[in-house]
């Protein structure tokens, strides 16, 4: 057995069933966030404003809505979880690095610990995996 199978496995037998509810709440959260990165991209302008990087920059504003877009709702059903929370950690990584340098960690609007928790979360179902309520519970269950 190879070490991407031992990983899959021990994650599909250690996993309560409550986090399947929290997995379904921050995919939508991160599906959410992708409309709001989409509909109005004034919320990412803002945050690249001091940068002078125009290619990196126009990189940034396509991939974090298309990220938190395709990633939350893959993780919301539990499609290509671990995927879904590789996609959006380096995302997720450099708005903690982002909202703790403007905002401060301690004021009380502060996205940094919202930041944090998403960074967790995504951080856990990569190690843990969709779970038994999810697509890929689905046709793993099917497939054999």
């Amino acid at each position: 057995m190879n070490a991407i199978a031992k990983f899959t496995s021990w994650g599909d037998r250690h996993h309560p069933a409550w986090l399947d509810v929290f997995r379904i709440v921050l995919g939508s959260f991160l599906f959410y966030k992708g409309i709001v990165f989409v509909r109005d991209g004034e919320d990412l302008r803002h945050i690249f404003r001091g940068m002078d990087l125009s290619l990196v920059t126009m990189f940034l504003n396509t991939y974090i809505p298309l990220a938190h877009f395709a990633g939350g709702l893959a993780l919301a059903i539990g499609l290509i979880t671990r995927w879904a929370a590789l996609v959006q950690i380096p995302v997720l990584v450099g708005a903690v690095i982002l909202n703790g340098q403007h905002t401060g960690m301690f004021d009380v609007y502060s996205e940094f610990w919202l930041s944090l928790v998403c960074l967790a979360g995504l951080l856990l179902f990569f190690v843990i995996g969709s779970g038994p309520i999810s697509a890929d519970g689905y046709i793993r269950k099917y497939e054999s």
